[in-house]
């Protein structure tokens, strides 16, 4: 009232829809300006979760009076609860990963005047992001953006890990680097309650394992002289996060296809071609991080095969992650030149990797390291006198492949002599097919497949294409 305010009477109560009054007050004079309730009652105890009617009435001397009702509040009592579930502990940003989404299931205790919620995602450093503010629904599929062309080339080329560690710190969370990393979900509601979910952890791993082959010695000479019998390998391999599985397979060095076109050094090449594993080595790692493991070779192959002297045989290693990035190393074991001692005092030596051009003496592929290891190792023996002596498969005729055998020798013989082996200790000369290592060299074995048959064809041919050297110690005058 404006002439005795001092007289004026408020009354307040706080009743359920149903009229049952939980708290009531009154005040002369002057109502104050903000009213709290608790949520209890006159004798402080809890009042039920629900809703609920606010009333204010007052009077003045002269009669007059006033009332107001709010409309219907809530009263609630518990604090909501957030469940928060990802379909796995890993994902890649990686194109070439299988995990390259995580589904996040979000389980309410309440979703009753529920306004808002959301995914933190958090790194190692404390910094957070949210992916994506949600209103409906309670499950969400993540998939971050896939790394570029640039950040994937960068990786293939080994770039240095430190490096790109550093542009990764600069550039901060939103890039998702890979590291370890927590999500939770946070919900608001209309009644001001938040709540959070427990943090689950997870890692993201962009890149495939590295991976390194170390062998020793340079040239490995399993000939029985007791020199550099046996081959020490060491396989090692490491991944930000897990290795997941880790093998080495071995196959004799093919340069060239049937075409002659030069033959891809990729272990999906080989298998396609179902050219015979040679070896596989059993690999076991230290822990699920890394794999250090060193073996010693004697030389043979899975079914007691010697290696081929003169040869290279190809290692492929490889590793995969715990989310599907695969690397594969590839590595090249050079087998020394075989020196073998006759029963009537010759010095033989088999080289069957020297190739030549169809129909042709003239050398092709990888022969320069061969036949300079050859002239080196001729050097040992100035007192020998030596003869280069070609030899041919069995397909042809006799005079043809003598012919073309003795061309060939001498090929070999000019390429020695350029190579400072002195030329009166050499000479050279065509077997043809008179003296085969294999015959019959067509494999039809009806237990093997056409393809299998056709390798060991193949690997028996190439076997009596060969070009010997036997050493004669000179008569002394």
């Amino acid at each position: 009232s404006a002439i005795l305010p001092a007289e004026d009477k408020y009354f307040v109560t706080i009743a359920s829809e149903k009229g049952v009054i939980y708290r009531e007050a009154a005040w002369q004079g002057e109502l104050p300006s903000v009213v709290q309730w608790t949520g209890n009652d006159a004798l402080g105890r809890l009042a039920p979760e629900g809703k609920y009617i606010y009333t204010l009435k007052s009077s003045d001397l002269a009669g007059n009076q006033y009332s107001f009702k709010t409309q219907p509040f809530e009263l609630v009592r518990s604090l909501e609860t957030l469940t928060l579930q990802l379909s796995d502990d890993k994902l890649s940003r990686n194109p070439a990963s299988s995990f390259r989404s995580l589904e996040l299931q979000t389980e309410f205790s309440s979703k009753r005047h529920l306004e808002e919620w959301r995914y933190i995602l958090e790194d190692a450093k404390g910094e957070s992001r949210s992916l994506q503010e949600q209103n409906s629904g309670e499950s969400f599929l993540w998939m971050p953006a896939a790394l570029s062309a640039a950040q994937l080339k960068a990786i293939k080329q080994k770039k240095s890990l430190l490096a790109a560690k550093a542009e990764q710190k600069k550039s901060g969370i939103a890039t998702l680097p890979s590291g370890r990393y927590t999500l939770h979900a946070e919900a608001k509601y209309a009644s001001g309650n938040q709540s959070e979910s427990a943090k689950k952890t997870f890692y993201i791993d962009n890149e495939a394992p590295q991976l390194s082959l170390h062998y020793t010695p340079r040239f490995f000479s399993p000939d029985g002289d007791g020199h550099q019998e046996t081959l020490s390998l060491r396989f090692q391999g490491s991944d930000d996060f897990a290795l997941s599985e880790f093998k080495a397979s071995m196959y004799r060095k093919v340069d060239f296809d049937k075409t002659g076109k030069a033959f891809p050094q990729n272990l999906e090449a080989y298998r396609a071609a179902k050219f015979k594993l040679f070896k596989s080595f059993d690999l076991s790692a230290l822990d699920a991080k890394t794999l250090d493991a060193s073996l010693e070779w004697n030389g043979l192959s899975d079914d007691g095969e010697l290696v081929e002297p003169a040869n290279q045989y190809v290692v492929f290693f490889e590793a995969s992650d715990a989310v599907g990035l695969k690397q594969t190393l590839v590595e090249n074991i050079l087998i020394d030149i075989f020196v073998e001692e006759l029963a009537d005092g010759r010095l033989r030596i088999a080289i069957n990797s020297i190739l030549f051009a169809y129909d042709s003496a003239k050398l092709v592929g990888n022969f320069k390291p061969v036949l300079d290891r050859l002239a080196f190792m001729l050097g040992r023996f100035p007192n020998y006198e030596i003869e280069v002596l070609g030899h041919s498969d069995s397909r042809g005729t006799e005079s043809y492949n003598q012919k073309l055998s003795q061309r060939r020798a001498r090929r070999v013989y000019q390429y020695l002599v350029k190579a400072e082996v002195p030329r009166k200790t050499l000479s050279f000369k065509g077997a043809g097919k008179s003296q085969l290592l294999i015959y019959p060299e067509l494999v039809n074995d009806s237990s093997l497949s056409p393809e299998e048959n056709n390798f060991l064809s193949e690997e028996n041919y190439r076997k009596n294409r060969r070009v010997e050297f036997y050493l004669v110690r000179k008569q002394e005058e």
